[in-house]
């Protein structure tokens, strides 16, 4: 069972041996039309097809969040979790063309950030990103990990669950306050909202990786990002496994432990 409130992240706070800055907003009031379901696995938002638009739908809420994480496979650094609110119901469709942060190159990443940050300076999005550290993945395991920081990420949006709707990617939930959440399989690849969860969440940790190349040069974190390549898994039979290596994830390699 998962607590139903987190400590929040400040502005400008660290999570376990992370720093993250965040973009602080000032919160105002809009109205959105939510996605509703037409059949299993297809949302007006985006269908199995592909296809990717809005339509009206009979309950309006103030405020739609977008939740995606990052960095649940590899064997160092934390996991990462981004919570993206549109305060604006005319926002979406500035980003109706923007795709899973997987489907990006990091030039493309790094110029769709640049907008969300634009909208978000403009009081029209506020997003904020939370992130686990792997001392607690290697502690309570990568799922509730995951989980905690997705909800550390809606918790710090401070918005009132009773005005909000919540739509995550596939194997994610919100905490249970917010009744009115949707979980939908591939949503980062099918609900613009949750592809911009999914960009924030990718260039803030790849950020954080690219720090720990140079924090511990030799190991490719910056080319690697944390997974487990050949190049990574030589690193540490050369120099040993780092205080930011995921315990857990080298269990079965007898020579790192």
């Amino acid at each position: 069972m998962y607590p139903s409130h987190l400590p929040l992240f400040g502005a400008h706070a660290r999570a376990g041996s992370y720093e993250c800055s965040l973009t602080t907003v000032v919160l105002t009031s809009s109205r959105f039309l939510l996605p509703v379901a037409l059949a299993p696995g297809a949302f007006l938002f985006g269908s199995a097809l592909g296809t990717r638009h809005l339509a009206p739908y009979d309950i309006n809420v103030k405020y739609l969040i977008g939740v995606d994480e990052v960095g649940r496979g590899p064997i160092a650094g934390p996991v990462a979790a981004c919570a993206l609110a549109c305060l604006d119901p005319d926002v979406l469709a500035s980003f109706s063309s923007v795709r899973d942060s997987k489907q990006l190159s990091e030039k493309q990443r790094e110029s769709w950030l640049e907008k969300i940050k634009t909208y978000a300076d403009a009081g029209r999005i506020r997003y904020t990103v939370a992130f686990q550290s792997e001392r607690v993945i290697d502690t309570v395991n990568i799922r509730q990990a995951t989980l905690l920081a997705v909800f550390e990420a809606i918790h710090t949006l401070k918005l009132p669950a009773t005005d909000s709707r919540i739509l995550l990617d596939g194997g994610l939930v919100a905490p249970q306050e917010f009744l009115d959440q949707e979980t939908i399989i591939g949503g980062d690849a099918l609900v613009p909202i949750v592809a911009m969860a999914s960009i924030v969440a990718k260039v803030m940790r790849d950020r954080l990786m690219k720090e720990l190349g140079t924090q511990y040069p030799g190991y490719g974190f910056e080319d690697h990002k944390g997974y487990g390549t050949r190049g990574h898994y030589a690193a540490i039979g050369k120099y040993g496994v780092l205080p930011v290596h995921r315990r857990s994830f080298l269990k079965e390699i007898e020579a790192f432990t």
